[in-house]
């Protein structure tokens, strides 16, 4: 029998164009994957363009920050204590600064707006203080704020919905900026646009008073008061609308508090509405420096001033070694804290030195101040050493009615001494009219 054949023919076809199928599709997959690749890329590229024009912005605001508000004779403030600007207007929160140099005349004294403008001319631009007259572009519909419609490519809304309340405002919370434009040497071109606000003006809430803990003991309670004496400084937003539930020291919840968002962990749980109508009086960042604001520098320690002793404080600048003392009874040259000029010719003194550090040590002058502050009556005037002749000095604390007992004996050594003088002046002058009358006896008659 004849072998059989199998009719094998198209078997390669099919392979082939499977095989091509395959490469159409890897194809396909390359292509597919080149293009989210390069959109991918463009869009991290756009990413990366507004992250560095954003840090551009934030380098230029810090840049602006320490040339106008760095030195130390130089003030800030908001843009609401301008004439002209209105207490709803959309510039209110822009933050001014001005100088604080004596020598320089008032009108003259306002150096610029920390916020992003195109109008940068001295004579015109942020360099005054009639540019913040100008109101910017927010729009409110009464449940958020927006860009006024037409000005979306030249304005943008730093702060917001997410940080401000705007339904229950009853004055434009949002803060806009202009947009300043940029380009870099490849020819890429974006926008930029900064704010400063001024925490300055802000009261800070995370303050804790630890002598209203609930959980101390007596002992502790009473030490925390003592400590709390060194600073009046306390969180305290039971005063505010909407807040006087809130209760910060307590439970030291003003310890915990990392932004003012926080408030919501407190028991009454304030509404968010509640929290963000705070944005711009409420801080838990505020900090300074002690600088002189009129003529530069630091500010004089003066606590350690007040515990030098006696005779050392007396020495200091602020007593007899001042720069313009007066004598004052009793303590001799003293320096006051200030001097006016009036009319009269005589400039009137104000309080000395002396009279604050008095007050200022009474501390030494308190028993068992770490566990039961006791402090006793004391004579309301300065203890001047004429008064004061048991010997104590202005850091001793005097009861009243040793004061009295003192001032009694003193009165009546002074009365006996009057009277003593006053016989041994008539002693001598009767002895001078018998002289005359015996060397002259025709006078007498």
């Amino acid at each position: 029998m004849p072998p059989t054949h199998t009719n094998r023919s198209g078997f390669a076809l099919v392979i082939a164009l499977g095989l091509m199928a395959f490469v159409l599709l890897l194809l396909l997959s390359i292509t597919t994957l080149v293009q989210v690749e390069t959109r991918s890329s463009q869009t991290q590229m756009h990413q990366m363009e507004a992250e560095q024009g954003a840090l551009l912005g934030l380098q230029v605001a810090l840049g602006e920050l320490q040339k106008n508000a760095g030195p130390d004779q130089r003030v800030t403030a908001t843009a609401g204590i301008v004439n002209g600007v209105a207490a709803d207007g959309s510039t209110q929160h822009y933050t001014g600064v001005w100088s604080s140099e004596p020598n320089i005349p008032a009108a003259d004294r306002f150096i610029q707006w920390l916020v992003s403008s195109n109008d940068n001319q001295p004579a015109q631009g942020i360099f005054t203080e009639v540019w913040s007259h100008t109101g910017q572009p927010v729009a409110d519909n009464g449940s958020a704020y927006s860009v006024s419609a037409g000005s979306e490519d030249d304005y943008v809304l730093l702060v917001g919905n997410g940080a401000v309340d705007s339904a229950s405002s009853s004055s434009i919370q949002a803060v806009v900026a202009e947009k300043v434009a940029y380009s870099n040497s490849d020819a890429a071109q974006g926008k930029y646009a900064w704010w400063i606000g001024d925490e300055g003006v802000k009261a800070r809430i995370n303050f804790s008073d630890a002598s209203q803990n609930t959980a101390l003991g007596p002992n502790e309670t009473k030490q925390a008061a003592l400590q709390t004496l060194s600073s009046s400084a306390r969180g305290n937003v039971a005063t505010l609308t909407g807040l006087s539930a809130v209760d910060l020291q307590s439970s030291d919840l003003a310890s915990k508090l990392l932004e003012t968002s926080d408030l919501a962990l407190d028991g009454s749980a304030p509404s968010e509405d509640l929290i963000k109508a705070q944005f711009h009086d409420l801080t838990t960042y505020s900090s300074g420096v002690l600088a002189d604001a009129r003529n530069g520098g630091l500010k004089q320690d003066l606590s350690l001033a007040f515990e030098l002793s006696d005779a050392d404080f007396d020495r200091s600048v602020f007593g007899s070694n001042g720069p313009d003392t007066i004598d004052s009874p009793g303590f001799g040259q003293v320096q006051p804290i200030f001097r006016l000029p009036n009319t009269t010719g005589v400039d009137a003194n104000g309080p000395a030195w002396h009279l604050l550090r008095d007050y200022y040590t009474i501390y030494q002058r308190m028993d068992t101040p770490m566990t039961n502050p006791t402090l006793n009556a004391q004579a309301l005037l300065p203890n001047h050493k004429e008064l004061n002749p048991g010997g104590l000095n202005h850091d001793q604390g005097v009861s009243i009615g040793q004061r009295l007992s003192q001032d009694a004996d003193r009165r009546g050594r002074v009365r006996r001494q009057v009277a003593e003088h006053a016989d041994r002046v008539i002693a001598r002058v009767g002895a001078g009219i018998t002289h005359q009358l015996d060397k002259h006896p025709h006078r007498g008659r």
